[in-house]
């Protein structure tokens, strides 16, 4: 298991977007994600789920992967979290 903490530089936080698009990129991949944000553990593979969190701009979120290819996962979302998910300032 790895993790790290990253925060949310998105500023209107993570929404439809970026939940679809962190779900999708997990797809395929034999490593689950579990997003923990204040206190609540979230499977990153539902962009649903990901959404229903209610993750804000600001907040930090530690990123848990677990099984193959844990570091290369860790690293895709976490660049992922630091480019903002493609969107603009």
């Amino acid at each position: 298991m790895l993790s790290q903490i990253v925060t949310v530089k998105n500023s209107t936080g993570i929404h439809a977007r970026p939940a679809a698009q962190l779900a999708k990129a997990l797809k395929g991949h034999d490593c689950r994600v579990t997003l923990r944000y204040e206190g609540k553990d979230v499977n990153a593979s539902s962009m649903m789920n990901i959404m229903r969190a209610g993750i804000k701009a600001g907040g930090s979120v530690e990123v848990v992967c677990e099984g193959g290819d844990e570091a290369g996962v860790l690293h895709q979302v976490v660049t992922m979290f630091d480019q903002r998910f493609g969107e603009a300032e």
